[in-house]
């Protein structure tokens, strides 16, 4: 046995319990060969419900609390709630102490970092482990090669005459 649920309004109390009245429309199982009450269809030839096009005879009139609210919406775009108010303040002043902090740390440099690094014009026939021998002597040739070429971003050891090059702290 199959049954196919239809849609129309039944006399009987409005919500139970509250007396007489003409029940809202609900969902009704229809059994097999019982007729199925014709109920009458929307005008779709008008596009009601979309902005702006609805006649103004047929819409309802408001109650005056939502008319006073409709004005109301219509003055003010958006209102914030105290939740909404927390998180712009919070955002707001997470991305003010982050720009602080950037400003800080590119300003003065990381801690313990040489205010003016100490620089060497490479001489004609001198070679990169010439510069380490004579400005990194405290340190292994091969240490202070290495130094020099990670503060200059070396790929090789080889530098030409003229060249500036950084002398690390040791």
């Amino acid at each position: 046995m199959s049954a196919a649920p239809a849609v129309f309004p039944t006399p009987g109390p409005a919500v139970r319990g509250t007396g007489p009245g003409p029940r809202p429309r609900h969902l009704r199982l229809v059994r097999p060969g019982e007729p199925v009450p014709e109920l009458p269809l929307p005008d779709l030839s008008r596009p009601w419900g979309r902005p702006g096009e609805v006649p103004e005879e047929s819409a309802p009139p408001l109650h005056p609390v939502a008319q006073q609210r409709a004005r109301a919406g219509a003055r003010r775009a958006g209102r914030l709630t105290r939740r909404g108010r927390l998180a712009l303040t919070l955002g707001t002043t997470t991305v003010a102490v982050a720009l602080v902090t950037a400003l800080a740390v590119g300003l003065l440099g990381p801690a313990g970092a040489a205010q003016h690094p100490q620089t060497v014009v490479v001489q004609p026939g001198q070679t990169l482990s010439q510069v380490a021998a004579e400005e990194l002597a405290e340190l292994p040739l091969d240490r202070a090669v290495v130094e020099i070429q990670l503060a200059n971003r070396l790929s090789t050891s080889q530098v030409a005459a003229g060249q500036k090059l950084v002398i690390p702290e040791p």
